[in-house]
């Protein structure tokens, strides 16, 4: 007990001299991975260590151990799990305090993600984003290189981009599963979020220690702000510095950098503006058990089906292509509609697809449907379901999203005696 105490004692020490030090300035919180020592200290693997390539300040060293086992894909994700980073299913499992317009797709209201957190690869939604990694690092004597101490962390990510503020906020569970040596007293760690522009941290999770862990993890929660109102894109990631009994820091960047856009497009959401990540393309579904919507979903559904290319159907087709051209739009459904009866039969109007509001529409693709259908429910699923979709998704000019049609259940009736529309 006295020497676990005693370690955990000049932890403390380290932490103050090495962890919160390089904090105090405000330039280095965007960069923590650098902080007041250069990249290469903070940042040695064990080769470099036995090496001599790694120039130690004292009689122990911290280094990255590229080669130590790592646990396969699947028992990454149930050891996550059976640690609490993520749940049973492997879904993200944080919960953030984003604010909705509408609460319709449920990805920016307050509550679980509903992301995937697959190992090794960063997952998104328009929102959203997971990482799950692990990494591991030994403490050896120098100049001896004997091993005094291994561990490994398990690390998850959690992202939320609000789409109504330009603003990020990120959860960092960490948890220390493995351990032997000096490591079993646990380590400091700090986290950082790091973006390579227009990114401004404006609150920093305090320096916490890991203790070696068999259920459990610690939690880190950053919030960052992507100010001003210009169409910004940034990189953040999360930075964890960790320390043991050796002098030297360990900085790890966990997962690939996020590719996210923040914007204040007018009539875009509000004006505060607000963030996606963009490279993610959404998906707009279509209920033909909508009463609503349902001639919509119908007339969609035979145009992806039968048309030459497969518009906007994810797997068979390519995406469509979001456009705000007001002329561009009227443009489309000029071309679309150009055979359609005039004057339009009571109660009905023209639908077109793919969307006016796409580059694929009618004046810029021969490959296009037409068909008249009930014209309340044409104008409900602009104005009603779309308009306020591509808004929550910020969706703007070039942005890409699929369509998906919901079909009655399997022995229901069948799509109805009108199909196939008419066509120019």
């Amino acid at each position: 007990m006295t020497s676990r105490l005693s370690i955990r004692a000049l932890l403390v020490t380290f932490m103050t001299a090495v962890l919160i030090a390089p904090l105090t300035s405000s330039a280095d919180a965007q960069s923590p991975a650098a902080g007041t020592r250069p990249l290469a200290e903070t940042m040695p693997t064990c080769a470099d260590v036995e090496a001599g390539r790694f120039k130690a300040r004292g009689s122990s060293a911290m280094c990255i151990d590229p080669q130590a086992p790592r646990l396969a894909r699947s028992e990454l994700r149930s050891k996550a799990s059976s640690l609490g980073l993520t749940a049973a299913d492997g879904k993200a499992a944080a919960d953030f305090t984003g604010t909705d317009d509408d609460g319709a797709d449920g990805a920016d209201t307050p509550g679980p993600l509903a992301v995937d957190c697959p190992a090794n690869e960063l997952e998104t939604n328009r929102f959203e984003s997971c990482y799950l990694g692990e990494f591991a690092f030994v403490v050896r004597l120098i100049p001896s290189q004997q091993v005094i101490g291994r561990g490994s962390i398990l690390q998850v990510v959690y992202g939320y981009v609000d789409n109504r503020a330009r603003r990020m906020e990120h959860e960092v569970r960490l948890s220390l599963y493995q351990a032997t040596g000096v490591v079993r007293a646990g380590v400091l760690a700090t986290v950082l979020i790091s973006c390579t522009t227009s990114c401004t941290p404006t609150t920093t999770p305090p320096p916490q220690l890991l203790p070696f862990r068999t259920t459990g993890y610690d939690s880190f929660r950053a919030l960052t702000e992507s100010p001003g109102t210009t169409t910004d894109f940034t990189n953040p990631v999360a930075m964890m510095t960790i320390q043991s009994t050796a002098p030297n820091p360990l900085v790890d960047e966990i997962g690939p950098r996020a590719d996210v856009r923040c914007d204040s497009t007018p009539n875009v959401g509000p004006a505060t503006g607000g963030c996606v990540y963009y490279r993610y393309k959404p998906t707009y579904d279509l209920s033909t058990l909508d009463p609503n919507t349902e001639e919509v979903a119908w007339h969609v559904w035979w145009a992806q089906n039968n048309l030459v290319t497969a518009w906007g159907r994810e797997g068979y087709g390519p995406a469509l292509t979001r456009t705000r051209d007001r002329q561009l739009i009227r443009d489309n459904r000029t071309e679309a509609c150009r055979a359609a009866p005039s004057p339009r039969p009571p109660g009905q109007s023209c639908d077109e697809y793919p969307f006016a509001t796409t580059h694929e529409g009618a004046s810029k693709n021969p490959d296009f449907s037409w068909h008249m259908i009930d014209a309340r429910q044409n104008t409900a699923e602009g104005r009603d379901y779309r308009r306020p979709w591509y808004t929550t998704n910020r969706l703007l000019e070039n942005d890409q999203f699929w369509v998906r049609i919901i079909l009655p259940p399997a022995g229901a009736a069948a799509a109805p005696d009108w199909l196939p529309p008419s066509r120019a």
